[in-house]
């Protein structure tokens, strides 16, 4: 069965299952109670439910879009076991790719030189800033934090950020916070 199966069939066993309950509640509770509006509030949102869960399931198969170079594909031999225990993580980097109408990533890459070292600084767990030229009108912005609550914060900040700066330029945004679960240094 495929994903959208799998989708239809927990939509339908959540809808069957709060509508269920709904009629139960009714069913023993006396008809003024609390349970029994409980009941029809129930058996009201369960085509509700059904649908949610069904979107829900559709797209929590679908994969993720990745920014950065797909590591995982080149290194088939390098992949964790299943079941294995996580990395523990020696960090946090936050990755934001911003694509701009021909002819703005330069006077952008500028800016942030000049600002986000700056605005960075004065948050804590700060550790470094990195703009990659990654396209000829394409910018991909890498800071490192201590936690990933701090990289978390700085997608919200740096994208704040950008709409102020340059809110006609920018194309396409796409963010992502990971754990660093190895690092080398020469």
């Amino acid at each position: 069965m495929g994903r959208a199966g799998k989708a239809v069939v927990w939509a339908l066993a959540v809808g069957l299952a709060a509508a269920l309950a709904g009629v139960l509640l009714m069913k023993l509770s006396d008809p003024v109670s609390l349970g029994s509006g409980a009941g029809v509030m129930l058996l009201v949102a369960s085509p509700l439910m059904a649908i949610g869960m069904g979107a829900a399931m559709l797209l929590a198969g679908r994969p993720k879009r990745v920014v950065a170079a797909r590591a995982a594909e080149r290194a088939d031999d390098a992949k964790e076991p299943q079941g294995a225990p996580p990395l523990p993580s020696v960090g946090h980097v936050r990755l934001g790719y911003y694509k701009f109408k021909m002819g703005y990533a330069d006077a952008v890459a500028h800016r942030m030189q000049a600002e986000m070292r700056v605005l960075y600084d004065r948050e804590p767990g700060f550790i470094a800033l990195h703009v990659v030229r990654c396209g000829a009108d394409e910018l991909l912005s890498i800071s490192q934090w201590e936690t990933r609550y701090q990289a978390e914060a700085a997608v919200e900040r740096e994208i704040r950020w950008m709409r102020s700066t340059a809110p006609a330029a920018v194309l396409q945004t796409d963010s992502h916070v990971g754990g660093i679960v190895v690092s080398e240094r020469r």
